[in-house]
């Protein structure tokens, strides 16, 4: 069995749409960021990387060549390693704090999301929010365990 951990963190912009766990949240502002700045999926696939003992995003996606990336395609890019591996999901465990956002209405939506791409059951995955006091960032927390296919 191996275990990843990543959290992201981004400031909030209201220039950016927000996308959360790849839905898409009408009127709420996004993340500076060069990609869609989705914070779960980042995490996500950061987590299932460093699972792999592989490096960080960013060695991977340069700021330069990231403009408006969708966070889906990084997100493909690590389950494609994933597969190469011959590993599978066993758990992920995101968590997603902010202030200002609430994730309940659109949670379930983000949950079928992420099993649909993972490929997981419902009990295999969880995905859990919380509140902070800080007003300028928001953040997202994950841990994926991998077992050999």
């Amino acid at each position: 069995m191996r275990i990843g951990y990543s959290r992201d963190i981004h400031k909030i912009s209201r220039s950016k749409e927000l996308y959360l766990g790849g839905v898409f949240f009408p009127g709420e502002a996004g993340h500076e960021a060069t990609s869609d700045g989705d914070i779960i999926l980042h995490a996500l696939s950061e987590a299932i990387l460093t699972a792999l003992s592989m490096e960080d995003l960013g060695s991977y996606y340069k700021e330069e060549e990231s403009k408006n990336l969708s966070s889906l395609t990084i997100l493909d890019f690590a389950i494609a390693q994933l597969r190469k591996k011959n590993m599978q999901i066993s758990n992920v465990v995101i968590s997603f704090t902010s202030e200002h956002i609430l994730l309940s209405p659109k949670k379930n939506k983000i949950f079928a999301n992420l099993q649909r791409i993972l490929k997981v059951n419902s009990d295999q995955l969880s995905v859990t929010a919380t509140r902070w006091e800080d007003k300028d960032n928001q953040y997202s927390e994950c841990v994926v365990s991998l077992i050999v296919d």
